[in-house]
């Protein structure tokens, strides 16, 4: 799996300082598929991604592929 959006993701998680815990609250998903995201495990599906560009003030497509 590409590691863009998890590098990415890990990225913009320690530029907030938030944890797993709350963006899994936000999100509305286990804190297990938020770790999954950022270790490249799995990805979310659309409908969240869309909510983590918009937790994270950027793009979807920045969060895709770590590119502006």
């Amino acid at each position: 799996m590409d590691n863009n959006f998890s590098k990415t993701l890990k990225f913009l998680k320690n530029k907030k300082g938030v944890t797993d815990e709350k963006i899994a609250e936000y999100l509305g998903v286990s804190r297990q598929a938020v770790t999954s995201y950022f270790t490249g495990k799995a990805l979310p599906r659309c409908d969240t991604i869309i909510k983590l560009a918009d937790y994270f003030g950027v793009s979807c497509d920045f969060l895709l592929t770590g590119v502006e």
